[in-house]
């Protein structure tokens, strides 16, 4: 099975869990771009991100409920390992192996906080899942190409001309 695919699947398993979260970040803009373009492109990714709005798990639960999630299902058996352990306010990173521990399939990267900003998403297959407005998307990419992260984010400057392509989008609603 396609590691994209897997990646929506697990999201699709944690919102069906009712838990407080928003996903955002490049797995949303594939889907919107999929849905709402005419472009003959894809934005490659290898991780998800999600906005945790609960009390913040332990290393070893978070890495219990991504694992139980993945085993449920049916895809494969992968290893989920914590690389950065979420503290406070602070990002942490799973990292999600093959079996063998030899290579990193994706990764997911979550931090705690509020997303006021989530909008429903169903794609094919009838996975749902609530990810970030494309309003959130736009407002997100612009405050990080204003700084000096431009340098270092490429993609971000491609997500901006991606979702200028959206069906019924006109970035000239947003500039005065």
């Amino acid at each position: 099975m396609d590691v994209i695919q897997i990646m929506y699947k697990m999201m699709g398993a944690l919102h069906k869990r009712n838990l407080s979260v928003v996903f955002k970040g490049s797995m949303v803009l594939r889907h919107v771009i999929a849905e709402n373009t005419n472009l003959d492109t894809h934005r490659l990714t290898a991780d998800f991100d999600i906005d945790w709005a609960m009390s913040l798990l332990s290393k070893e639960e978070f890495e219990r409920l991504f694992q139980d999630v993945l085993d449920s299902l049916n895809v494969g058996s992968f290893v989920v390992v914590c690389s950065v352990e979420p503290k406070k306010n602070f990002n942490g990173t799973f990292d999600i192996y093959t079996p063998d521990g030899a290579e990193i399939l994706f990764s997911i990267d979550l931090v705690k906080r509020q997303n006021e900003w989530g909008v429903e998403y169903s794609i094919p297959g009838g996975i749902e899942f609530v990810g970030a407005s494309t309003v959130k998307m736009f407002a997100d990419k612009i405050a990080v190409i204003s700084g000096k992260a431009v340098l270092e984010r490429p993609q971000d400057v491609y997500d901006l001309y991606l979702i200028s392509h959206l069906k019924g989008w006109k970035l000239r609603s947003f500039i005065r």
